[in-house]
C-alpha cells in the first residue's frame, strides 16, 4: 500500500503467506483508475490496510517483551485472533503451527520456541488437535 500510493519508491520489504493463496498481477496505471472511480474497492483498501496496521501494533507489543513464553503466548493469541475458531475455551488454529513457524514469528530461536511450547502443554494452556492443528486456552492468553 505504500508503495501503490506513491510513498516510497520500492517495496522495503518481504511477504509470505500463511494461507493457500492466488497471485494476481496489476498494472499500477489500472489499480489507481481502480481506486479513484470504485469508492467501494477504495473503502475495502482502507479497511484492509487498517487491519494490517493493527496487526503490525499488535505484533510489536509482544516483541518489546522480553520473556520468551510471554512472546509465544501472545504470538498465539495473533494467530487466533486471525486463523482460529472458538470451541468453548479453546480457540483451535486452523493450520500447522511447527516449532519453526514461531520461531520464525517470533524472532525466537527455535530451540527456545521449543522449550516455551512445551512447558505450555505441560500446563494444558495448548494441545495438539485433530489434523495438526494446536488449540490454544483463550483464559491463558495475555490481554490486549
Amino acid at each position: 500500500m505504500i508503495f501503490a500510493f506513491g510513498v516510497e519508491k520500492q517495496v522495503r520489504g518481504f511477504y509470505s503467506c500463511i494461507d493457500k493463496t492466488r497471485l494476481l498481477k496489476v498494472t499500477m496505471d489500472d489499480f489507481h483508475k481502480v481506486v479513484k472511480t470504485n469508492i467501494e474497492f477504495t473503502n475495502m483498501m482502507l479497511v484492509w490496510f487498517l487491519v494490517e496496521i493493527q496487526e503490525l501494533s499488535f505484533r510489536l507489543n509482544g516483541q518489546e517483551r522480553t520473556d520468551a513464553r510471554y512472546k509465544v503466548l501472545f504470538a498465539l493469541k495473533n494467530l487466533s485472533r486471525y486463523y482460529g475458531k472458538a470451541d468453548g475455551g479453546w480457540m483451535a488454529i486452523d493450520f500447522p503451527v511447527t516449532r519453526q513457524f514461531m520461531a520464525e514469528y517470533t524472532g525466537l530461536a527455535r530451540e527456545t520456541v521449543s522449550i516455551a511450547m512445551t512447558e505450555l502443554e505441560k500446563e494444558k494452556i495448548i494441545k495438539p488437535s485433530k489434523g495438526r492443528t494446536l488449540e490454544v486456552k483463550l483464559s491463558a492468553l495475555p490481554p490486549n
